[in-house]
């Protein structure tokens, strides 16, 4: 514009065309410039994300589904509203469609379940899936792809990194459940590690190929405390899936010479500082907690002493050389150990092989449809073979084949499959990256409970979403306005159970904490109107029984409990709660249900055992 001004001798019509073509060149100039600012809060919102569920114990409380489903929602509205224009990927449409068909396949196991409130939580869970990856898709480009692995990558490394620091400077507590180790703020050690697992392959693979220096430093040494924190979670499937990620790393990328040099730059000083930090004993339950804690500071100043040597040396290994045969020979070697270890896993994993039987059980009973989704603890309070209780079968797989039956596991897998397809013959850094960090995820997810931690879910669906968008020549679909208008229409739909349901579970867990802190009246409001939000749930009748317990109304909290049971009858401790408030006949047959869905009762077995 300036050089407009500045051209007094050209004629009136040459000005014009200048000052044309200058309007034109300041408008690119601010599409450029605003395309610039959408893909930086594109990946600080990823990152967002992965660090607001860490943040509300990894997202696995029902109260925390609601608020991210619904900024999903409302991201897809925004996102049908006012990009008309809007083109997506057809791979990333089977993607979204394959998350929905779960969601759908879930609520339709309503009608068979043996637990209608577990059912229509799992779906609440599964509407979370649902929003983020349909949020994904209609925000997001094949262009957006490296926002979204920076988002993505640099969210779990703030939520490790920190979670590191806290551990290393907070005063010890041994935990019940978790003693020692690295759990929080997830509030699980293995979920923790699960997230280590996808975030070393990323921050390996910026290490290796990124071309700024400070970058690579920082995936240097964020490498490092990466491998600590995943020493601190003690999570053997953590440990699996690393090696499997690294394997398909080294083999598949482009550059594996290049790879094998930044992971040796990474490897040393990451193995004497997991070596010093397993020497100091960190977990020894034996020992005084003050001694704890200065062990902890040692190992806090030895993993930064280390983190700042990789910090140093990651650029500088990049000059290296290294023959290409050694690379081979290596990928290979690490192929036969991660087999070694795959083996060493599945015949220590403590008591996941009897969770795995009664899984299998239940699927030989319920071979196409399932039992019902979420209802895996009640089927292993009625196989387990020990005092042992727990929630979920400890793998995503088995548990799936089991509340879900075969229909259910093919869908999964049919979804889980597809970024793999899609993206099997692309070996450009960024795809082979999150090809690794997503078999980690594949892999982790069999041995775990992921699915109930959505941090870790998201995680490994936003690698899917990067994944399915590696093509270059994908196929693209236009929204007509039509389209547009049934999809937003639906979405309105599907939040506004979102949000009856948030609320509704909201005045669940505040009934709760007001029944803890003796307001029975509080509590008892809340409870009636969570029981007119959720007409399905049986938590709210369960809070008013305690309520007209509290007031001495026997009758109202065996009514309440009956109430509760004729939402969940497959619940023994309603059951056993009915046969405390009740005599005679009544009891003797309140009692007889609860035993004969806790066969463990008679031996004194409770669930807390």
């Amino acid at each position: 514009m300036t050089s407009f001004l500045l051209r007094g001798n050209d004629t009136p019509k040459r000005r014009f065309h200048t000052l044309t073509a200058a309007v034109h060149a300041d408008a690119a100039r601010g599409r450029d410039v605003y395309a610039a600012v959408g893909r930086v809060g594109l990946g600080a919102s990823v990152g967002g994300t992965v660090v607001g569920l860490s943040l509300v114990h990894g997202g696995y409380a029902p109260t925390a589904w609601g608020w991210t489903a619904l900024l999903g929602f409302w991201a897809i509205l925004l996102g049908l509203v006012f990009r008309s224009d809007r083109r997506v990927d057809r791979a990333g449409v089977v993607l979204v469609a394959g998350v929905a068909a779960v969601a759908g396949w879930t609520a339709l196991s309503s009608v068979w379940t043996q637990s209608v409130p577990r059912t229509v939580l799992e779906l609440e869970r599964d509407l979370v899936y649902v929003a983020i990856v349909a949020a994904v898709l209609l925000l997001c480009g094949s262009s957006d792809r490296s926002q979204l692995v920076w988002g993505l990558g640099g969210g779990l490394v703030v939520v490790i990194a920190s979670a590191v620091g806290l551990y290393f400077a907070s005063t010890p507590e041994l935990d019940a459940t978790q003693g020692y180790l690295l759990f929080r703020p997830i509030g699980y050690a293995n979920a923790l590690g699960g997230l280590v697992a996808l975030a070393l392959p990323l921050v390996l693979a910026l290490a290796a190929h990124d071309a700024r220096r400070a970058v690579v430093s920082a995936a240097g040494a964020s490498a490092v405390v990466l491998s600590v924190a995943l020493y601190l979670t003690q999570n053997r499937s953590g440990y699996l899936a690393v090696g499997v990620a690294l394997v398909v790393w080294l083999s598949r990328t482009n550059a594996p010479v290049r790879s094998a040099v930044a992971g040796l730059s990474v490897a040393i000083p990451a193995g004497v500082a997991l070596t010093a930090v397993a020497l100091l004993g960190l977990f020894d339950t034996h020992r005084p907690i003050a001694g704890i804690g200065e062990r902890r500071i040692g190992a806090a100043a030895i993993v930064v002493a280390l983190a700042t040597v990789a910090f140093a040396l990651a650029p500088r290994m990049h000059r290296l050389t290294v023959p290409s045969a050694w690379v081979t020979r290596g990928a290979r070697v690490a192929a036969i150990l991660v087999g070694v270890a795959l083996c060493r896993a599945l015949v220590g994993f403590g008591d996941r092989a009897q969770y795995w039987r009664v899984a299998w059980r239940v699927f030989e009973g319920h071979p196409l449809l399932g039992s019902g989704a979420g209802t895996f603890d009640q089927q292993w309070l009625r196989y387990r073979g020990s005092g042992v209780s727990v929630r979920d079968a400890h793998s995503l797989y088995l548990e799936t084949v089991s509340e879900l039956g075969a229909v259910g596991l093919v869908l999964l897998v049919a979804l889980l499959v597809l970024p793999i397809v899609v993206s099997r013959r692309t070996r450009d850094p960024l795809t082979t990256a999150c090809l690794a960090s997503y078999c980690a995820f594949l892999v982790h997810a069999a041995f775990e409970w992921d699915w109930e931690m959505p941090v870790v879910i998201v995680s490994g669906l936003l690698l899917a979403s990067v994944l399915v968008r590696s093509r270059a020549s994908g196929r693209e679909i236009a929204l007509g306005s039509l389209a547009r208008f049934a999809a937003a229409a639906g979405v309105v739909v599907v939040a506004a159970f979102a949000v009856v349901a948030l609320v509704g579970n909201t005045d669940v867990v505040t009934a709760e904490r007001l029944m803890a802190r003796g307001d029975v009246r509080g509590a008892a409001a809340h409870a009636n109107r969570a029981r007119q939000l959720l007409p399905w749930a049986s938590e709210p009748w369960l809070v008013i029984a305690d309520t007209r317990a509290r007031s001495l109304d026997e009758a109202g909290t065996r009514a309440s409990l009956r109430a509760a049971i004729a939402r969940d009858g497959a619940d023994w401790a309603l059951w056993f709660r009915l046969a405390a408030a009740s005599r005679g006949t009544q009891r003797d047959v309140a009692l007889r249900r609860a035993i004969a869905l806790n066969p463990r009762l008679v031996a004194g077995v409770g669930p807390g055992s």
